[in-house]
């Protein structure tokens, strides 16, 4: 998870919050019970809209994962420390935000920040149609 000591948050950019630890909280927890069944049978097939229900996150399966309206990175930031073989990108609309997010990833290990990106678009506008990603994150 991202340390809230390097976690960057000027004003005008929305700080990590209750909800901000809700997310990583849930998103650790999908990867850490992935890892309970390393070895075990493999959850197969069941396809749920419900995340309660959902597979386990393979952390070593994971090439990509997108943030939503990144703000001061902590999110984008945990994913790419929790999913260590991850391209982790976050978007936001704003420019404080976008360098707060690059800020936060810097300040972590460098791995983070060399397996990352920050785009400056609306949602995932900035990317080609049909573009994929592994993972999405939003904190709406």
């Amino acid at each position: 998870m991202a340390s809230m000591r390097l976690t960057s948050y000027p004003d005008g950019v929305y700080p990590p919050s209750d909800d901000t630890f809700l997310l990583v909280d849930a998103l650790e927890q999908d990867v850490v019970a992935s890892k309970r069944n390393e070895g075990g049978p493999r959850t197969e097939g069941k396809k749920s809209k419900l995340v309660a229900e959902a597979a386990p996150l393979d952390a070593s399966e994971v090439g990509s994962v997108v943030e939503i309206g990144s703000g001061s990175g902590f999110v984008i930031t945990s994913a790419a420390v929790l999913l260590p073989t991850a391209y982790a990108v976050g978007t936001d609309l704003s420019s404080r935000a976008c360098l707060a997010s690059r800020e936060t990833l810097r300040s972590h290990p460098p791995s983070c920040s060399s397996r990352s990106d920050v785009v400056a678009t609306e949602s995932l506008r900035g990317f080609r149609p049909g573009a994929a990603f592994d993972v999405v994150l939003v904190n709406p």
